[in-house]
């Protein structure tokens, strides 16, 4: 099975972080790591998501039918 490269990603960081923190084997400590390296990642994305909201919205274009709309005549 085949996995998105997003989620390819976070495991190559999830792999190198784990061999640079070789010695915080301990349960406690990889949980409080773990969590912390979660966070800052979804806080990063959370930025850069929000940063489209503040942008206008985009225009709405109407559904009707294109022979509704009046054109201007050219001579």
């Amino acid at each position: 099975m085949r996995t998105n490269n997003h989620v390819e990603r976070i495991n190559r960081k999830l792999r190198h972080e784990e061999k640079a923190r070789y010695k915080w084997r301990s349960r406690r400590t990889i949980v409080r790591f773990m969590v912390l390296l979660l966070d800052r990642y979804w806080e990063r994305e959370k930025a850069t998501r929000s940063r489209w909201l503040d942008e206008a919205p985009p225009i709405e274009l109407e559904r009707g039918s294109p022979k509704t709309v009046p054109r201007p005549r050219v001579a």
